[in-house]
């Protein structure tokens, strides 16, 4: 009678070719040695991986902070960078100083607006001065040949119903001395006290020409028989609308 061995429920694979038990023999070692070149494997890729990318690019790709070489901005071949060394495009190490602040631009002066006007004698072209101090009281008033001094400008400052004519350079009044009414009455400079003899209107007769009335005789500002000389004295004389009556104000 045979006697039959107990077997496994799952009898070993015995492969074609293979002495009985061989096949699972084989098995027992290929699972270890698959497990040793999987390892090995990883192994070799982490040493490529090490070569290939820097240890400060992957932390810096990562997040963390980097402590290679790429952490400080420009490389140090000289490339363009844009960290601590200066600006983009600048080599490493090379500070470049800051650019100066952009100079303001000067601010253009006003220009100077002359003070007062000059009143010009129509026939003679010459111009109301007073011939001598003009800051003496009395000084008697003239025609002169033209200078834009100051003692040959005006300013017209409102009075009663007029004008009080105001010397610059003294500060003293055109005036009719002695508040006369009388044809030829000298016309000279005083101190300002808001008397009608010393209120002046302009009258617009041609152009830009003007009679200057005085407001205590309505007579006008006249240069005698319409002299050409200097220093001609000046006088008030009825109204006649002569040429040597007439006067052109302006700035200048």
């Amino acid at each position: 009678m045979a006697v039959h061995r107990s077997q496994s429920a799952y009898p070993p694979p015995d492969g074609p070719g293979l002495p009985p038990g061989q096949g699972w023999a084989l098995d027992r070692w290929l699972l270890p040695g698959a497990a040793v070149f999987l390892l090995l494997a990883v192994v070799f890729a982490g040493l490529m991986l090490g070569h290939v990318l820097p240890i400060g690019g992957v932390s810096a790709a990562s997040g963390l902070p980097a402590t290679g070489p790429s952490a400080i901005g420009p490389s140090a071949t000289g490339l363009p960078g844009s960290g601590p060394g200066g600006a983009a495009g600048a080599p490493s190490g090379v500070s470049q100083p800051a650019a100066p602040p952009a100079a303001p631009s000067p601010t253009p002066s006003p220009s100077p607006t002359p003070d007062g006007l000059v009143l010009r004698s129509a026939p003679s072209g010459l111009c109301l001065d007073v011939d001598g101090d003009p800051a003496a009281p009395g000084t008697p008033a003239a025609q002169e040949p033209c200078t834009g001094g100051t003692r040959q400008r005006w300013r017209m400052t409102a009075s009663g119903g007029g004008y009080a004519l105001v010397d610059v350079a003294s500060g003293l009044c055109l005036d009719v001395s002695a508040g006369s009414t009388d044809d030829g009455a000298v016309i000279q400079v005083w101190g300002c006290n808001g008397g009608q003899n010393q209120q002046w209107q302009l009258q617009p007769v041609d152009g830009n020409l003007n009679l200057l009335v005085v407001a205590h005789s309505s007579k006008c500002l006249d240069v005698p028989a319409q002299q050409m000389t200097v220093p001609t004295h000046l006088q008030q004389w009825t109204c006649l609308d002569d040429v040597n009556q007439r006067w052109s104000a302006a700035p200048s």
